[in-house]
C-alpha cells in the first residue's frame, strides 16, 4: 500500500511517467530519471521530510511540489532552498505559521528579519527570446508589482513586528537560455524608481538553477541585494555579503569580501 503522506511515492512516479506534459518539469526529470532526475527529487524529497512545520502549510507545499505545474513545483520548491540556503551559514529560521498572512521565514539569528520567498516566472513573449535580448524592464516592473500589491500584506506584517523584511525573489530564466547579468539591469531599473514601499527593507534577486548532476544550484555572481533607500527597518549591508550588493539611493554596487560564485545545495 502506497503512504500518500510520503512526497514522490510509487504513485506520483508513475503518474508522472504516464501523465506530464512534453516541456514540463517533470517530464524532464522522467526522461533523465536514471542520471540527473532521481538525484533531483531526491535532493527535494530529503529537505522536505526534514522541513519542520508538520501543519496545514507544509500540507500544501508538498501539493505544489508534486504540481505537474512548472508555476506550482518551482514555487515549492524556490521556498526550499531559500531554507535551506540560509541554514547552510548556521542561520536560525523557522516557518512562520498562523491564520493572517504572513511572510514565508523568520530568521533570529544572527540578527532579526522577515523573509517572504516569490518566483520570478517567465512572461509570455520572454518564451520566444531564448538566445536573444531580453527586456529586463518588464522583469523588474514584476518584482515590484510583487512588493506593492501581491506581497504587501507580508511585509507589513513584518512592519508591525518593528523588524525588516526582505523580498526574495528566484529566476530560473538564465539557466533556461536567457540572457545572463540580469541582476545588472534589474539595479539600474530600481534606480530610477521614486518610491518603493517603505515596509520593503531590501530585495534579493537569486539567480538559480539545476545542473547536469540534478543539484539545485545558486549563482552568485548573477545574484544581487537591493537595498531599499526609503526603508522604515533597513537591512544592514552587512547581513547578506555573501551577494554583491547595491544601495539604490548612490548608484553604487557594493562587493564584499564573503562574495562567492556558486553554491550547490543538496
Amino acid at each position: 500500500m502506497t503512504n500518500k503522506k510520503v512526497i514522490y511515492n510509487d504513485t506520483w512516479i508513475s503518474k508522472a511517467q504516464n501523465e506530464s506534459k512534453e516541456g514540463s518539469w517533470a517530464r524532464a526529470v522522467m526522461d533523465t530519471f536514471e542520471k540527473s532526475g532521481k538525484t533531483y527529487l531526491g535532493t527535494i524529497k530529503r529537505w522536505y521530510d526534514n522541513y519542520p512545520h508538520d501543519t496545514k502549510e507544509k500540507k500544501e507545499l508538498k501539493s505544489r511540489l508534486e504540481s505537474f505545474s512548472d508555476v506550482d513545483h518551482l514555487g515549492g520548491v524556490n521556498e526550499l532552498s531559500w531554507f535551506e540556503f540560509i541554514k547552510h551559514f548556521n542561520w536560525q529560521v523557522t516557518p512562520v505559521s498562523e491564520k493572517v498572512r504572513h511572510p514565508d521565514f523568520y530568521v533570529s539569528h544572527p540578527f532579526e528579519i522577515f523573509c517572504e520567498v516569490s518566483t520570478l516566472n517567465m512572461a509570455n513573449h520572454e518564451q520566444t527570446q531564448i538566445g536573444g535580448r531580453i527586456d529586463h524592464s518588464s522583469a523588474s516592473s514584476r518584482i515590484l508589482r510583487k512588493a506593492i500589491d501581491e506581497k504587501f500584506d507580508q511585509l507589513k506584517y513584518a512592519e508591525k513586528k518593528k523588524k525588516p523584511a526582505i523580498l526574495v525573489v528566484f529566476d530560473y530564466s538564465s539557466w533556461s537560455g536567457y540572457g545572463t547579468h540580469r541582476f545588472q539591469a534589474i539595479a539600474d531599473h530600481l534606480l530610477d524608481i521614486a518610491y518603493l514601499p517603505s515596509e520593503l527593507s531590501a530585495f534579493i534577486y537569486v539567480d538559480k538553477g539545476v545542473n547536469s548532476e540534478g543539484k539545485i544550484v545558486i549563482n552568485g555572481e548573477r545574484s544581487a541585494v537591493y537595498h531599499n533607500r526609503s526603508a522604515k527597518y533597513p537591512l544592514s549591508s552587512n547581513l547578506f555579503d555573501i551577494f554583491p550588493q547595491f544601495f539604490l539611493e548612490i548608484r553604487k554596487e557594493k562587493k564584499l569580501s564573503n562574495f562567492n560564485s556558486t553554491w550547490i545545495l543538496g
